[in-house]
């Protein structure tokens, strides 16, 4: 199975509890969509995102031009204030492990905050605790193959508009 983890692509900053994204975010959007086309990205077979609207917007072209089915998913929702660390790290686990049993190519899009907790969790072939991979910047992906629980590290990209 091919996993690859998004961060959402740039939002507004408006001050609202859930922005949209911003004009740029919208275009790194569309940007996915020539991605895939090229080949430079593989075609998503399922594709999952928190309920934020940012989430959403991020894999909408996607959706809408290459028909992939897309789930909205409360495990990949940012750690809520009512919770405690240890429950959004068991939910970020739950998720990884749903992902570990599934085929084909999966997307999903999420936040900071997830990203940060899931490199910690991830067992991989590579140290994902490295600082190029502390760092995701909006749209930002990694690619992995998954066999046996093991995330085999393939890429990390930036999607530039």
């Amino acid at each position: 199975m091919r996993a690859l983890m998004f961060r959402h692509a740039e939002r507004e900053n408006s001050g609202s509890q859930n922005p949209p994204l911003s004009h740029r975010g919208l275009k790194q959007a569309v940007k996915l969509v020539e991605e895939i086309r090229s080949g430079r990205l593989p075609l998503p077979d399922r594709m999952y995102c928190s309920p934020k609207l940012r989430a959403h917007q991020t894999f909408h072209q996607v959706r809408l031009q290459l028909k992939s089915e897309m789930f909205s998913h409360n495990d990949l929702d940012e750690r809520m204030n009512s919770e405690s660390l240890e429950q959004f790290s068991k939910r970020v686990q739950r998720f990884l492990q749903m992902v570990e049993g599934q085929t084909g190519v999966v997307y999903f899009v999420t936040h900071m905050d997830w990203l940060e907790e899931a490199v910690q969790k991830i067992h991989s072939n590579v140290d994902l605790l490295q600082e190029r991979f502390q760092m995701w910047a909006p749209a930002q992906s990694i690619e992995f193959d998954v066999h046996d629980g093991l995330w085999t590290f393939q890429n990390l990209r930036q999607t530039e508009v």
